[in-house]
Order: structure tokens, then sequence, then C-alpha cells
């Protein structure tokens, strides 16, 4: 099937659930460990092979959620180990499909839109969607740091040890990925869901990248900055204007209102940090070194032309995806103005308006 879909640009959406009904059998009736892993890593390499199509990979991520979206809760407890196993393997796999494109908006807003329409499914589907979604809350940030920790650029003999820090994110890519878990976080009445979010996302984004900047402030090496260092670009003066704008709207329940207020005092701890950063610490990459204008052996000749030779600009390319570490306000590396792709809606589940909600 991996040569029928590479070969393919586009792909009937009823043919794609016609494979994927047969693809979801095949991993059911699959026997013993390894092959069940070599299977999982199988299936989820087509969403990250860059040989396909987008909008084919695209298609087969959208088919995978809809299936198990509507099959977890017959998943038996002797197998549901397996299928948590390809839930993970198949958000890595997307989320390294983003990296590779270096974040771009046409790709990160289709695939991330998906899990979003998933997610926002617990509010209607109740009990039924609850497992699934908190099996994807669960896994999305550990897996999102290791694909960041795989994208860095492993250091050279004349190049600074701060090139094997691991790739950051874009602060406004951090935050649309944070969009339907915060929607659920304000409208969702479960609350098993919303203590998940609350763990999973909020509590864990906020404590890795509070740790990485405390070390960052304190000059330690890049082996303690390494964890934690993807989300440093996290604006958590934002995440908290808009959960207190949230929290203050008379519509939200009382549930959702202090569950709101527990993270907003969470996350200001971190907005505190940072700012203190930006005021103590220039915005800069911190590869930066002297004699060079932070792009790593690139200069200027005589006539104020660039010049570098073919080993620099390699190596300047690799490095292109890295982050502006305090740069929140003006990202130099990726312009994704998350409010272009979006608008104030209201929520399926309570009626709560919800500043940045996705289009449907």
């Amino acid at each position: 099937f991996e040569t029928w879909l590479s070969m393919s640009e586009e792909v009937n959406v009823k043919d794609m659930k016609k494979l994927w009904k047969g693809l979801y059998y095949n991993f059911w009736h699959s026997d013993k460990v390894p092959v069940q892993q070599q299977l999982a890593e199988r299936l989820s390499n087509v969403v990250c092979d860059m040989k396909m199509q987008d909008s084919v990979a695209l298609a087969f991520w959208e088919t995978f959620l809809e299936t198990m979206s509507r099959e977890w809760s017959s998943i038996d407890r002797l197998r549901l180990d397996k299928f948590m196993s390809l839930v993970r393997m198949f958000v890595h796999a997307s989320l390294v499909r983003m990296c590779e494109k270096d974040w771009h908006p046409d790709v990160v807003v289709p695939f991330w839109e998906k899990v979003t329409k998933t997610l926002l499914q617990v509010n209607e589907g109740g009990h039924v969607m609850t497992g699934f979604a908190l099996h994807l809350t669960s896994v999305f940030v550990d897996e999102l740091e290791q694909v960041c920790s795989k994208a860095s650029v492993a250091p050279t003999n004349d190049s600074d040890s701060s090139d094997d820090l691991p790739d950051t994110i874009p602060s406004d890519v951090l935050s649309f990925f944070v969009d339907p878990f915060k929607i659920l976080l304000c409208t969702s009445r479960s609350h098993a869901v919303v203590k998940r979010i609350t763990e999973s996302i909020y509590l864990k984004l906020v404590k890795k990248c509070t740790s990485c900047l405390e070390q960052i402030k304190a000059d330690a090496d890049s082996d303690k900055i390494r964890s934690g260092y993807p989300f440093v670009q996290l604006d958590a003066l934002e995440i908290a204007k808009e959960l207190f704008e949230v929290a203050a709207d008379p519509s939200t329940r009382q549930f959702n209102r202090e569950k709101i207020y527990d993270v907003i005092s969470v996350v200001e701890p971190l907005a505190v940090v940072q700012e203190e950063m930006r005021t103590s610490t220039p915005a800069s990459t911190p590869d930066k070194k002297s004699g060079s204008d932070g792009d790593g052996g690139v200069g200027e000749n005589g006539n104020g032309k660039v010049k570098e030779n073919g080993k620099d600009k390699e190596r300047r390319r690799k490095k292109k995806k890295k982050g502006v570490v305090f740069a929140l306000r003006n990202n130099q590396i990726f312009n994704f103005h998350k409010k272009n792709m979006a608008n104030v809606t209201y929520s399926v589940s309570g009626r709560v308006p919800l500043k940045g909600a996705l289009k449907k």
C-alpha cells in the first residue's frame, strides 16, 4: 500500500477509509511485540515519509484519527497497550513532518486541525471519546520534545557546543498547538479530561520551560539546558491573558473557571521569569560567536559583500530552524500569525466565547 500511496497525488476519501479498515484489523490481529512494533512503525512512517504528497499524508493521518476515535472504546484491555503505542508513533510522525517542513503553516494548520477536531469530539461524544483524548493529551508534549531533540544539529570540531541544542519551536506555533487543549480546559465537563490537560500540557510545559530558563540564567552547559529547550519561546503571558478572559466570562461554568485559575497561577510565574530574561538578556541565538554575524562562519569582505565557504553554508542551512530564544514578540524565524487562521467563535459545549478558536 505504501507504493500506491507514494505514487498518488490525491487519494479518494472512500478508498482511504477502505484501506484503513483493513489496516486496523491487520494491526488488531498482529501478535508478539516485535511484530507489533514493526507494523506500527511501518504504518506511522507513511505520515512522515517526505516522498508522500502532503495531501496524501494528511488524508492518511485524518483517516487514522477517525478510525481510532470510532474504535477506541471497543479495544479490549489485552490489545490496548499496542494501540496506545501505535497512537504515540503516529503523533510523533505527524510532528516530524511539521518539523521537517520548518513548521510552515501550510503543513501545521491542516495537520493540527485534524487533531483539534478529534479532541473536541469529547464535548459531543462524552465518555466514548474520553479515553482516546486522554491518551493524545498524555503523549503530545513528550513526543514534541523528542522530535525537536532529534532535529538538533550535531556539533562539529569548529562549531560551538551549543549547536547540539534541540530545535526551538516558534511561539505562535506553540500557541496554536495548545489551542485545542485550552478549549477543552474551558468547556469540557469531564473531570478526567480537564485534570489530564492541566497536568500533561500546562504543568509539564511550564515545568520544562522554567527549568530550562533557570539553567540558561545560571550559564549551565548544553546537556543541562537540553531538557525543555524546545519550549523556551512559549508565550506564558499571552496564555495567561487568554485564559483570564475566558475565566472572567459570566457564562463559563464554575468548575471550569476554578481549573482555569489553577492553570493561570502556574503559568504566571513563568511569565515573570521570561520577562526578567528578556529585560536582562538581549534577544540572540545561543550559537553566536565573536567575529561573526550569528549565522556561524558568515562574514563580510572588504566590499561589504557576504562571503562563506561551502562548509559554513551547509552548517548555516542546517541551523536555519534554530529559534531566537527570548524574542517572543518578534519571531525572527517564522511568522505564524495565528490570528489570521482563527477568529472569535463559540464552543460546541457551553456556548463559551473562546478567543482564537479555530474556524469550522
